[in-house]
């Protein structure tokens, strides 16, 4: 049932041309395939080695340095983390539960890797609606809208370098 209807979703992505309509789609496919309370979703800035929230409900624009926290440890090592017990982890960062009073259990977090490897962004599911820790299904699903994801990212940054270069 969820394997359809990712594929339906997946086409929807490739119409996406616009950065910010990539990343709303990104985030709406994720919804629809992972049962988690929160997703969000990091870009790398690799000039200035950190992650960049992009779309959150309640983080958007935050900047963490790459290796810190769960998903700048993502980041940086470029491997998933599922973890049923997030502040039971060293590698948590508190700070945006924090600032907005939201209460982190569970976290999935996977690596979105261009065509080359290079991890670009994160994506990170939180708190499984039912509770405990995320399944391999959650994970392999994750991990297959990184994969488009990542190609998406690339597509709408090329297109948009060949707009720019097309006007000067």
């Amino acid at each position: 049932r969820k394997n359809g209807m990712l594929m339906e979703l997946m086409k929807s992505l490739t119409a996406a041309v616009e950065p910010e309509n990539v990343i709303r789609e990104i985030l709406r496919i994720a919804y629809n395939v992972v049962d988690a309370d929160r997703i969000t979703i990091f870009l790398v800035d690799s000039e200035r080695e950190e992650l960049v929230v992009m779309e959150s409900r309640d983080a958007e624009g935050v900047r963490l340095p790459l290796g810190r926290g769960l998903a700048g440890w993502c980041g940086r090592i470029g491997e998933t983390i599922n973890i049923e017990n997030a502040q039971e982890d060293e590698r948590f960062e508190p700070t945006v539960d924090w600032k907005t009073g939201y209460n982190t259990k569970s976290v999935l977090a996977v690596p979105v890797k261009d065509t080359e490897g290079k991890t670009v962004a994160v994506l990170q599911a939180i708190n499984k609606l039912e509770g405990g820790c995320f399944t391999p299904e959650d994970v392999s699903l994750l991990q297959y809208v990184g994969d488009g994801a990542a190609l998406a990212l690339q597509r709408s940054n090329l297109l948009h370098q060949a707009v720019r270069s097309k006007k000067t």
